[in-house]
C-alpha cells in the first residue's frame, strides 16, 4: 500500500506510529516542481512511504524494518532478502538527479546495490548506484543496453561504512556525463564506458532499493531520504539540498527548526543542545 501526497505540503507531524526521538517531518520539497518522485521512510510499519510526487505510482517491501536515530526516520535492509521497489516512470527525461542520504553496512566487491532502475545491468536506458563495485570503488553508472561498451560510470573512493552519508548523481545523456556528489560537495571520479554512449530519454522501468529485481545482489543499510529531479543540479543546488534538514526536533514546548541550535546532520550527530525527550505533539 502506497499513501501518495497530493500536493507539495508543509512540515507535518507522525500520527499515531510516532518515532522514539520526537521529530517533525519536513514535507516541502525544496526544488518545487523539479522534484519527479521524493520519498521519506517515516512509516515504521515499512509498508509504504508518505511521501510522493508525479511519476511515482507506488512502492512495495519485502522483509524490510523501520525505524528512527537521532537524524530522523529510515528503512533497514538486511543485505540478504529485503528490498523495496518503486514503479516509475522517467521516459520523459533524457536528464535526472538522484538523491539519496545512505548507511551502507560494510563494502566488499560484490555487486550489491543501492539503487537499480531496471532489473538488469543491460536493460536499455537505466541507471544503477553500486557502493560495492568489483573495483573497489563507489560506482554510478548510466546503461544503454547491448553490452559494457554501452555504458557510462563514474568510480569514485568509497566513504566510511557505518555512516550516514548524503549523495547526488547527475545522470546526463544529452552530455552523456555521469556527475556524482558526496556530502554536499563535488567529488573526484574516473569516467569509464563507450565514448560514444547513445543520447536519448531514459526507459520505463522499476526502481529497486537494494537489491537486483528483488532476487538478488542484496545491499545491507538503511535509507532515510530518496528524491529524483527533472534535470541537472549543479554544485550550489547539490549543497543547499545537503544542508537543508527535513527533520525537526522537539524538545518540551520548543521546536527547533532548520535555523535554530538542532538540526539532524548526515555523521548522525546534534549541536549542543538538551537530550530528546518525548514526541512530536
Amino acid at each position: 500500500m502506497h499513501e501518495p501526497s497530493s500536493a507539495i505540503s508543509p512540515p507535518e507531524t507522525w500520527g499515531a506510529q510516532k518515532p522514539p526521538c520526537g521529530i517533525t517531518i519536513d514535507r516541502s520539497h525544496p526544488l518545487g516542481s523539479r522534484t519527479i518522485a521524493a520519498f521519506l521512510f517515516d512509516n515504521r510499519s515499512s509498508s509504504f512511504t508518505r511521501d510522493s510526487v508525479a511519476g511515482a505510482t507506488g512502492m512495495s517491501s519485502s522483509g524490510v524494518v523501520g525505524d528512527c536515530d537521532n537524524t530522523g526516520p529510515f528503512w533497514k535492509f538486511n543485505g540478504s532478502s529485503s528490498y523495496a521497489s518503486i514503479p516509475l516512470t522517467l521516459c520523459s527525461f533524457s536528464a535526472i538527479s538522484v538523491e539519496l542520504k545512505l548507511w551502507w553496512n560494510n563494502y566488499s566487491t560484490t555487486d550489491n546495490l543501492a539503487i537499480e532502475y531496471g532489473a538488469d545491468s543491460n536493460n536499455k536506458n537505466a541507471f544503477y548506484i553500486d557502493p560495492n563495485c568489483g573495483l573497489g570503488t563507489f560506482r554510478v553508472m548510466m546503461t544503454a543496453g547491448g553490452g559494457s561498451y554501452l555504458n557510462r560510470a563514474a568510480d569514485f573512493p568509497r566513504p566510511s561504512a557505518t555512516a550516514w552519508h548524503h549523495y547526488v548523481a547527475v545522470l546526463d545523456r544529452v552530455s552523456q556525463t555521469v556527475t556524482p556528489y558526496l556530502d554536499g560537495r563535488p567529488v573526484s571520479f574516473a569516467t569509464s564506458g563507450s565514448s560514444t554512449f547513445p543520447t536519448g530519454r531514459f526507459g520505463d522501468y522499476t526502481l529497486y532499493l537494494m537489491s537486483r529485481g528483488g532476487t538478488a545482489l542484496f545491499g545491507g543499510g538503511k535509507i532515510s531520504l530518496l528524491r529524483l529531479y527533472a534535470g541537472v543540479l549543479n554544485a550550489a543546488d547539490v549543497l543547499n539540498l545537503f544542508n537543508r534538514p527535513f527533520c525537526m526536533y522537539r524538545d518540551g514546548s520548543a521546536l527547533l527548526g532548520p535555523s535554530g541550535q538542532r538540526r539532524p546532520l548526515v555523521d548522525g550527530s546534534l549541536s549542543a543542545s538538551p537530550q530528546l525527550t518525548g514526541a512530536a505533539a
